[in-house]
């Protein structure tokens, strides 16, 4: 394999509009080093009048965090059912890897939040191998119910993997306020499980991330319901026989 270039621009891989705000420090950080940062979400979004709203939703947000609409692409698949999409979005992001050639990836975290973002996870990791892309490959959390009922959100599935973090700024708390306010379509259902439920290690930690484990994709990311089982009723069965169904198509997972 390829040595990595590590100056060579990050991509961060989105399931949704919004998703973005969770690894926002990383990616104030990378722009400080100067580095080039990519972003592609998979879906249109759901709560807004519009796909196009939620474009513009990210489009503000990124552009108060420094990356220019252009750097900015969308694919928009029908949000919560990715998982019929699977070999598509593996597709295309091999497509997607191969143009920009990215030193770093990011992606949310397998842990059960979201099926979305779950496919997102298992879709980078397809990817990446496929093309072998000597790139490195982090995960962010974003939510999950390996609490029980009582969601953790920005804080990862405990597990032996280690936790880097961006070393936190004074700055941090008022720029994540400022990115909430862009997204205007979602504020409002989400503030109060924010503040009830946030990680607030962030703030004296720093934001958490860590590289892309093996995940077991056929197998629970945590034991107990998941939050998308409680909040939405969609069982892991159907991530699983997704996962399955592209590991017969494929042989094997890669």
């Amino acid at each position: 394999m390829v040595a990595i270039d590590r100056g060579g621009p990050a991509v961060l891989v989105l399931a949704h509009n919004d998703d973005e705000v969770f690894i926002n420090a990383r990616v104030r950080a990378l722009l400080r080093e100067g580095r080039a940062v990519h972003a592609v979400w998979l879906t249109a979004g759901l709560l807004a009048p519009s796909p196009e709203v939620r474009r513009d939703e990210s489009r503000a947000a990124m552009a108060c965090l420094g990356v220019p609409a252009e750097r900015l692409t969308f694919w928009d698949y029908p949000d919560l059912r990715t998982m019929a999409h699977l070999e598509d979005i593996v597709d295309r992001l091999v497509e997607y890897f191969a143009g920009r050639r990215p030193s770093e990836v990011y992606v949310p975290s397998y842990e059960g939040g979201h099926p979305d973002h779950d496919v997102a996870n298992f879709a980078v990791g397809q990817a990446v191998r496929r093309l072998e892309l000597p790139a490195r490959v982090y995960e962010f959390p974003i939510n999950n119910a390996s609490r029980g009922r009582v969601p953790l959100i920005g804080g990862f599935v405990p597990d032996t993997v280690p936790v880097l973090r961006t070393a936190p700024r004074p700055e941090d708390r008022r720029i994540w306020r400022e990115l909430w306010q862009c997204y205007r379509t979602q504020y409002r259902f989400l503030k109060v499980p924010f503040a009830l439920c946030l990680d607030r290690s962030r703030w004296v930690a720093g934001e958490p991330y860590r590289p892309l484990p093996r995940h077991q994709y056929l197998e629970r990311p945590h034991r107990g319901r998941l939050a998308y089982e409680i909040l939405l009723g969609i069982p892991f069965d159907r991530f699983r026989a997704a996962v399955s169904d592209f590991a017969e198509a494929h042989g094997s997972l890669a």
